[in-house]
């Protein structure tokens, strides 16, 4: 199975506000190997979102490891730093 059929249940979920249900399986998501950017990507929005910004900026930074040249990455990282400033 590939990231983008991994990513594809918990995108569809998060499209529809169902956060709570994508955030499962994003969880799921990322008990399998390779580690999916897109999946932390998406967590660290979820939580960006509850005000959890701390768990948020760690599920960016994971992604933005992951691949370094994930644009929405570092789009989303910016939006959570300023949060502590």
């Amino acid at each position: 199975m590939t990231g983008v059929q991994t990513c594809a249940l918990p995108i569809s979920l998060f499209d529809l506000n169902r956060r709570r249900e994508a955030e499962e399986e994003l969880r799921h998501a990322l008990e399998l190997p390779p580690e999916l950017p897109r999946a932390h990507l998406l967590l660290g929005i979820i939580y960006f979102d509850r005000k959890e910004y701390r768990k948020a900026r760690e599920h960016i930074r994971k992604a933005l490891e992951i691949n370094p040249h994930l644009n929405a990455g570092w789009i989303e990282l910016k939006r959570v730093n300023e949060k502590f400033n």
